[in-house]
C-alpha cells in the first residue's frame, strides 16, 4: 500500500484554511521534554520533519514517519507507554478531537481518512512484527531494506546506528552480521552508510 500522500495533504491543507480550526503552527525542541504530546486528546497534523517514538521505560523505538502526516486518528492506542524521541525534529497544528471530526464530516473527508488511518495500520503492524522476530538476522534484514528504499536515509545514516537506536539490540550483534555481510558481498557500503544491497541469503 503505497503512502496516501493526497489525503494526507487535502486534509491537512482543509484543517489548515478552515475558519473554525486553529491553525496556530508549533514546533517540537528535541532538547524540552514531549512526554504530554502523545497523551493529550488532540489531533496532531506533522507539517513538516520527522516526528518518532521510543518507549518510556526501555528507550526501543516503535518507529517514525516523515511529514506531512496526521497522527493519533484513535485515542490512546498505543502511546501511553510511547513518548516522542530526541530525534524528532517537526511542526505541527494540534486540534481537539471532537472538533477535527466535525470538521471531517462538514467536509465530507471521511474516505480520506479512511485509507490514512488504514495505511497508518499497516506501518504499526510491520513495525511490531520487527519487533517481535526472534532472529536479529531478520531484524538486520528488514532495516538495511528499509535504507535502500530511502534515498534521506541511505545518504545520510550510519546503518548500525540507524539499526541499534531503533531495536536495542547490542552494536557489536549488528556489526558482526554487516561484517560478514559486507566479506561476502551482498552489500556494499562505505563509512558505515549502506551504498548498495547486491542480495541478501535467507538466513545467517
Amino acid at each position: 500500500m503505497d503512502r496516501p500522500s493526497q489525503q494526507i495533504n487535502d486534509i491537512i491543507t482543509s484543517v489548515i484554511n478552515s475558519k473554525n480550526l486553529s491553525s496556530i503552527i508549533l514546533s517540537c525542541n528535541p532538547s524540552q521534554s514531549n512526554h504530554t504530546l502523545l497523551h493529550d486528546d488532540e489531533i496532531l497534523l506533522i507539517l513538516e520533519g520527522w516526528i518518532e517514538f521510543s518507549h518510556k521505560e526501555s528507550h526501543v523505538m516503535l518507529g517514525g514517519v516523515k511529514g506531512p502526516y496526521i497522527l493519533k486518528l484513535v485515542p490512546k492506542a498505543l502511546f501511553e507507554n510511547y513518548v516522542v524521541s530526541a530525534n524528532s525534529h517537526f511542526s505541527y497544528i494540534s486540534c481537539p478531537r471532537h472538533l477535527f471530526y466535525s470538521h471531517i464530516e462538514a467536509h465530507n473527508l471521511w474516505r480520506d481518512l479512511y485509507i490514512i488511518l488504514s495505511y497508518s495500520s499497516l506501518l504499526m503492524f510491520q513495525q511490531f512484527e520487527v519487533m517481535g522476530m526472534g532472529s536479529l538476522y531478520d531484524v538486520v534484514k528488514y532495516y538495511l531494506f528499509k535504507i535502500e528504499s530511502d534515498a534521506e536515509i541511505k545518504k545520510k545514516e550510519n546503518v548500525c546506528h540507524y539499526i541499534t537506536t531503533r531495536t536495542g539490540y547490542s552494536r557489536s550483534g549488528v556489526m558482526t552480521i554487516i561484517r560478514e555481510l559486507r566479506k561476502g558481498g551482498y552489500i556494499e557500503m562505505d563509512n558505515g552508510r549502506l551504498l548498495r544491497i547486491n542480495s541478501l541469503p535467507q538466513g545467517f
